[in-house]
């Protein structure tokens, strides 16, 4: 499953969320979200020097 704040998986056994959405014109859906969201994944600086 993925989270729909953070865009990350969820693992199994990982607490979360589930938020069934109903459809005028159709079957709803069910969104699901981490109880606590991880922290974004951070890029190192780049070496000094480094062209981009």
């Amino acid at each position: 499953m993925i989270c729909v704040r953070c865009q990350q998986g969820i693992a199994p056994g990982e607490p979360y969320n589930e938020h069934y959405h109903e459809a005028a014109s159709g079957p709803g859906c069910t969104n699901y979200t981490h109880k606590k969201c991880p922290e974004p994944k951070r890029r190192g600086r780049p070496a000094a020097g480094a062209s981009r």
